[in-house]
């Protein structure tokens, strides 16, 4: 249980039930987020709202409710696969299921293992994807972070590629200006 104490050190508050209730205004928020961009048809904010969603289950500790939105998010996302706010909620799943492989690590490191294998992947198509991009400083955000997270699963080597890809579109989009 934790204890958070105050001023006079002979009062105790149990803060240990605080951490669930944020988690559940997350959830609701993320909840409300996503009937609205329902109701809009907005497939980019239904992305949004599912890795926000993710982000309150695994906060409350629901680890097959995270999954379930990050698979959602992931199909919502596959209809803008090469705009840069797609790819960039690619990037944001991505770190969210990082997240959820390393807390299912201490229950179940073969589906940690094939979590961070599809993120992988996943990173290595965006990669190929942002090719397509037009938007010099969007390509290069989400180079940036693909690379971060590829740093993150400890694959280093494709990180450093990916950062110095970054790099040259930039050197790139300077000379071209």
């Amino acid at each position: 249980m934790a204890q958070v104490w105050q001023a006079d050190s002979s009062v105790q508050r149990d803060d240990s039930t605080v951490a669930p209730f944020r988690g559940l205004r997350a959830f609701e928020q993320s909840w409300r987020r996503l009937e609205v961009a329902a109701t809009r048809g907005d497939a980019l904010e239904l992305a949004a709202a599912s890795a926000s969603a993710a982000r309150a289950c695994l906060t409350d500790g629901d680890l097959d409710e995270a999954q379930w939105h990050l698979q959602r998010g992931g199909r919502f996302l596959s209809l803008h696969d090469t705009c840069p706010r797609g790819l960039t909620l690619q990037c944001e799943l991505a770190e969210v299921t990082l997240r959820l492989a390393d807390c299912l690590a201490d229950e179940d490191e073969h589906a940690a293992r094939r979590l961070r294998d599809d993120t992988r992947d996943t990173l290595f198509e965006v990669v190929r994807r942002v090719q397509a991009v037009r938007e010099h400083g969007a390509m290069t955000s989400a180079l940036l972070h693909v690379a971060d997270l590829l740093a993150a699963l400890g694959d280093h080597s494709d990180a450093e590629t990916v950062r110095t890809l970054a790099l040259q579109g930039m050197a790139s989009a300077s000379l071209s200006n």
